[in-house]
């Protein structure tokens, strides 16, 4: 039986944290699964996520003080930190504002292959038309995209894992408002300089949730440069049967 670690970041979403959890749990059959989340300690109450994981032996840690967003590369490393004692077979990164598809563990490792082993799973439809992202490949019968680009939603070997560390990036350092955290930049830099090829799920195996103020808060620039239609092209690219799933989901967070 294949172990997966799957690290969750979260702050002030307490319920989208737990329905994701609750979530992964319901799709653990045929895997070792070990849930942790790193919590980006304020007021908000986690008291709902923190039982759950205490019913199903799942790992809660949260930092001392507010990290914020100029500190997210610091809580980043801390997952990084944690899994370099841990035992497992596969790493998966993921946002606390997200819901997986069916099927999403067997369909994660299946991205997967020895000369892509890191390969980003969530696919905004922006991006499966932007020029960089034309030449594909098919793994497993999956097809990828080589983007070299990672964020927040991956998977990876644990040989992939152990060991990486983020500096910090240019635009946590110089608090640059309109090109995020810089964390997935300095991923990038990271796995370039290691001869790593990233990987992109054509089909997202991810549907993010919330709003243009809430997601991505750079992506109406970027949909206004593309001259895409925004409501439509800020979702993930996901199958029919994956959309029909993951938005039934929805009706839980009302």
């Amino acid at each position: 039986m294949k172990t997966i670690l799957v690290a969750i970041t979260t702050h002030k979403r307490p319920k989208w944290c737990l329905e994701l959890i609750k979530e992964l749990h319901s799709q653990r059959e045929g895997f070792d699964i070990k849930i942790v989340i790193f919590c980006d300690k304020d007021e908000t109450d986690y008291t709902i996520v923190k039982d759950f994981c205490r019913e199903f032996n799942y790992t809660y840690l949260e930092t001392r003080v507010l990290m914020g967003k100029y500190r997210f590369w610091e809580i980043i490393n801390l997952t990084y930190y944690y899994a370099d004692n841990q035992d497992y077979d596969y790493w998966i990164s993921l946002p606390d504002d997200c819901i997986p598809v069916q099927n999403f563990f067997s369909r994660a490792i299946n991205l997967l292959s020895e000369k892509y082993p890191v390969v980003n799973f969530f696919t905004m439809n922006i991006h499966t038309r932007m020029g960089a992202t034309d030449k594909r490949v098919t793994v497993n019968d999956s097809v990828l995209m080589l983007t070299n680009w990672v964020d927040g939603c991956y998977i990876s070997t644990k040989e992939i894992v152990q060991g990486l560390k983020i500096p910090i990036p240019i635009a946590s350092s110089m608090k640059l408002e309109r090109v995020g955290t810089g964390v997935s930049h300095e991923q990038v830099r990271y796995f370039n300089d290691k001869g790593i090829l990233v990987a992109q799920s054509y089909y997202a195996l991810v549907e993010h949730i919330g709003s243009l103020k809430s997601v991505m808060h750079t992506a109406k620039v970027r949909g206004e440069h593309y001259g895409k239609t925004l409501e439509f092209d800020l979702s993930s690219s996901l199958t029919e049967d994956d959309y029909n799933y993951t938005h039934d989901k929805l009706k839980q967070y009302n």
